[in-house]
C-alpha cells in the first residue's frame, strides 16, 4: 500500500503547495486536511475528506499527544485514473512510485492517491468512494499526521512507519462502519491469509527481522501485512499506560541512523525482558490464532452492510473466496445480485475451489449464464453449459439459487429455471466465492450457503 517517499525534492514540492486549483477540481477542507480532488465529483471529494478527517484524532491518541489542529492543512491529492496519478507522481519522484498508485511525500507533506479500483464514471457515481480508496486515504493521511506529530519521522524504521499506518487505517475504517471486522473484511482477511501462508511454509520472518527491516526477501505487499500485524499485536497486548510511555519516548528522541536501534530498545525496556524474549513465539501464535473469512485476488469486495459492492480493475478479474470449508457434494447457494454499469458487465459466482481448479457461473447483463470448469494445470476453461436469460439487465436486482449435486448444477433466476448442466470431471466440493470480470462492477446481498 505505501507509499512514503524519502528523496529530497524541494523545488518540485512547490508544485503541490497550496495554490489556486483548476476549475474542474474539488477542494473541500476540514480541520486537519484538504482534499484536492483532480476531477469533478463532489460526492467523492466529500467522502475522501470524511475519511481523512477521522485520521488525525486517532493518530493523536496513538502518539499520546493533544488533539489539536496542525499549523497548516495537509493536502491529500486524489486522481481519477492511474495515468493522472502517474503524471503527478513523475514530477515528484521521477516514477519511483508509479506502480504503487498511492504514496506520501516527505518534503511537501502531501499524499497522492489514485481511485482504486479504477472504474467507469457510471460505476463511481453509484458506488461512491470505493473502500479500497478509503483505506489508502486513511493510510496516507496517517503518514501525514505522523510527519506533523513526530519531529523525527524521517528516521522511523519501516515496522513503525507502516505498522502505525496500517493500524490507524484499520481503526478509521472500522470506526466509519466500512468494515465487518479485521478478520471478516476481505482486504484485511487476505493480509492475515498471506501471513499464515508464510507461517505454514516456515518462512515467516522473526520479530527481530521485522524490527531490523531485514525482510527484503518477502514480497513487498506481504511486508506491509507483517508489519501491520506485528504492530497490531503490540497494541492489543500492551496496556494504555505502557503504550503511551513508548510513544512519548519515541517522539522525544532525536533522529538519525541510530534511531531504529533506540526505538527497539524503548520497546524492549517498556515490555520487559521476559515479554520481549517471548515476542517471537507470541507473534506466531497471534497470527495462527486468527480466523480470516476471505481470500481476495485483484479486486475490492466490500462486505460491510447488507449490500456488498465488488469492483474489478480494468485488466484483472476480481476474485474473493470465502474460506469456510465445504466438504459436501450436495448444497445450494442463494442470494441476489445487481450488475452495475461499467466498461464490462459480468459478475461471476464461484464454486468448488480446490488446488487444481474451480467452477464458475458467468452472469452477463444483456446476455445469459455460462457455466465453466477451470483446470489450473493447463489453464483450461471447459464450458459446461449456456442459457440466455432475458431478465439479466443492468441496475436490476436479480434473485438466484444454485443447487449442486454430485454430478450436476441447476441455476434458478427470479424463481424461474435458467440453466441445468453436468459438472464435468469432478463434484463441486470446496469453498464458494464471488467475482467480477475485469472492468465490471456489481453488488451482492443476502448470500447464503445451505
Amino acid at each position: 500500500m505505501i507509499r512514503e517517499h524519502r528523496q529530497k525534492a524541494a523545488v518540485l514540492c512547490l508544485m503541490f503547495a497550496p495554490a489556486i486549483c483548476a476549475a474542474d477540481e474539488m477542494t473541500p477542507s476540514g480541520k486537519y486536511f484538504r482534499i484536492i480532488c483532480h476531477f469533478d465529483n463532489e460526492q467523492v471529494a466529500k467522502e475522501a475528506l470524511e475519511t481523512a478527517e477521522m485520521v488525525w484524532p486517532v493518530a493523536a491518541k496513538l502518539y499520546a499527544v493533544t488533539d489539536r489542529a496542525p499549523d497548516r492543512l495537509r493536502d491529500v491529492h486524489l486522481y481519477r485514473t492511474a495515468d493522472d496519478y502517474m503524471d503527478a507522481e513523475f514530477k515528484l519522484t521521477g516514477g519511483k512510485f508509479k506502480n504503487n498508485l498511492a504514496f506520501s511525500h516527505w518534503d511537501s507533506q502531501t499524499a497522492h492517491i489514485a481511485i482504486q479500483p479504477e472504474c467507469s464514471d457510471d460505476t463511481l457515481k453509484q458506488t461512491g468512494l470505493p473502500t479500497m480508496t478509503r483505506r489508502l486515504i486513511a493510510h496516507e493521511a496517517a503518514h501525514l499526521a505522523r510527519y506533523a506529530i513526530m519531529p523525527n519521522f524521517e528516521s522511523h524504521p519501516n515496522w513503525f512507519a507502516d505498522g502505525t499506518g496500517e493500524w490507524i487505517e484499520d481503526k478509521v475504517i472500522a470506526d466509519g462502519g466500512w468494515s465487518q471486522g479485521f478478520e471478516s473484511e476481505p482486504a484485511t482477511s487476505t493480509m492475515i491469509m498471506e501471513a499464515q501462508g508464510l507461517l505454514k511454509d516456515h518462512s515467516l520472518p522473526s520479530v527481530d527481522e521485522i524490527f531490523n527491516d531485514d525482510i527484503d526477501n518477502v514480497f513487498w505487499r506481504k511486508r506491509y501485512a507483517l508489519r501491520g500485524l506485528l504492530f497490531r499485536m503490540l497494541v492489543d497486548s500492551t496496556d494504555r499506560e505502557t503504550l503511551e510511555s513508548i510513544m512519548k519516548q519515541a517522539r522525544q528522541q532525536g533522529g538519525g541512523r541510530k534511531y531504529p536501534k533506540i526505538l527497539k530498545g524503548i520497546v524492549a525496556d517498556a515490555l520487559g525482558s521476559e515479554k520481549m524474549s517471548a515476542l517471537n513465539a507470541k507473534y506466531k501464535e497471534y497470527i495462527a490464532g486468527m480466523k480470516p473469512k476471505w481470500e481476495e485476488f485483484y479486486g475490492s469486495l466490500e462486505t460491510a452492510g447488507d449490500e456488498w459492492t465488488q469492483i474489478a480493475f480494468p485488466k484483472k478479474n476480481a476474485i474473493a473466496w470465502n474460506t469456510a470449508p465445504n466438504n459436501k457434494d450436495t448444497y445450494a447457494i442463494t442470494g441476489e445480485f445487481k450488475i452495475l454499469p461499467g466498461w464490462k458487465q459480468q459478475l461471476n459466482l464461484l464454486l468448488g475451489r480446490q488446488s487444481d481448479g474451480f467452477f464458475s457461473i458467468a452472469i452477463v447483463a444483456g446476455g445469459g449464464l455460462t457455466a465453466f470448469e477451470y483446470k489450473s494445470a493447463d489453464n483450461n476453461w471447459n464450458r459446461l453449459g449456456y442459457a440466455p436469460v432475458d431478465t439479466l439487465k443492468l441496475d436490476r436486482w436479480v434473485r438466484f439459487r444454485v443447487e449442486v449435486t454430485k454430478d450436476k448444477m441447476q441455476v434458478v433466476m427470479d424463481e424461474k429455471p435458467a440453466l441445468s448442466c453436468p459438472l464435468g470431471s469432478r463434484p463441486a466440493r470446496g469453498p464458494w466465492g464471488l467475482g467480477a470480470q475485469a472492468g465490471s462492477a456489481g453488488m451482492w446481498r443476502n448470500i447464503k450457503f445451505e
